[in-house]
């Protein structure tokens, strides 16, 4: 297209070169015989400009190459286009490219955040499911208000039908202090089930005080004291906390760190304890691992 243009551009150029010497002779011919020819010459002074001609001192003419840098200007451009287009990176683009990544990184972290976040809260919520069932169950065992029985009076004396076993005052203390695990005054139930410990280790409930000291050590994050306290339950005869307490060791390993030891007490509960209602939580743990 552009040589196109180049040759009709000389063609023009040569016509009006031919035109403008042979006018040049009849204007000196008119010019030798008296004839004004002004009128000529500034109508061929306005054709070249038109076309870009300009005439030198000498009275040549020649053509105006202004648009010769313009057309270099314009394919540089369109070579710098074809670059891009052939592959070459354009730097924008990269950048472009470089922000998505980092954003993508960043909320791949936020992601994994929230999911440790979620795996802590999981484990706090078995907790709190494991205490519940207990204090339901030592709920359940606590005795009823024993009514008393009245014999037929005589002489302003009566007799009273013996209470259960399970009363008494070392029961009383025992749901006293229990109160105080569940007020979260952890030091002073550690005392208080000592203290019946103290008093009568073979009572009916002593498994129970026992087990509770490992609790309150373990909501107070002293986790080696507390499986100590765990650990002593299973020195009770007949006692109805093992398989909790088991439970509670593999959980005091899992705080401190130790997955190893924590993962072999949890399947100790699945061996030993099959029927316990705790399996699902310690296989819950062990998915873990």
């Amino acid at each position: 297209m552009r040589s196109f243009l180049y040759l009709t551009f000389f063609i023009i150029l040569a016509n009006i070169l031919i035109l403008s010497t042979g006018c040049g002779s009849s204007r000196q011919t008119v010019d030798e015989g008296g004839v004004s020819t002004q009128s000529d010459e500034s109508e061929y002074d306005e054709i070249e400009k038109l076309l870009g001609i300009t005439r030198d001192e000498s009275g040549s003419s020649s053509s105006k190459t202004s648009q010769e840098p313009s057309q270099a200007s314009e394919q540089d451009d369109l070579i710098r286009l074809l670059e891009v287009d052939e592959g070459k990176p354009r730097e924008q683009t990269v950048t472009g490219t470089g922000i998505e990544d980092q954003r993508v990184v960043r909320l791949q972290n936020q992601v994994d955040e929230l999911e440790k976040e979620i795996q802590k809260k999981d484990m706090e919520i078995a907790d709190l499911k494991t205490q519940l069932m207990v204090k339901e169950e030592e709920l359940s065992k606590k005795p009823a208000v024993a009514s008393t029985v009245y014999s037929q009076p005589s002489q302003s004396s009566y007799t009273a039908s013996p209470p259960p076993s399970s009363s008494g005052p070392y029961s009383d203390r025992y749901h006293e202090t229990l109160a105080l695990f569940h007020e979260r005054r952890y030091q002073e139930a550690i005392a208080g089930f000592e203290d019946l410990l103290a008093r009568d280790i073979n009572h009916q409930l002593s498994d129970n005080a026992q087990y509770w000291i490992g609790e309150s050590y373990y909501a107070m994050g002293m986790y080696n004291e507390a499986i100590i306290a765990f650990e002593k339950v299973y020195t009770f005869p007949q006692s109805n906390k093992n398989d909790y307490a088991q439970f509670k060791i593999g959980q005091c390993y899992f705080k401190i760190g130790n997955k190893e030891r924590a993962s072999q007490e949890f399947q100790q509960l699945i061996d030993t304890y099959p029927d316990s209602e705790l399996v699902p939580r310690a296989r819950n743990y062990l998915a873990q691992f």
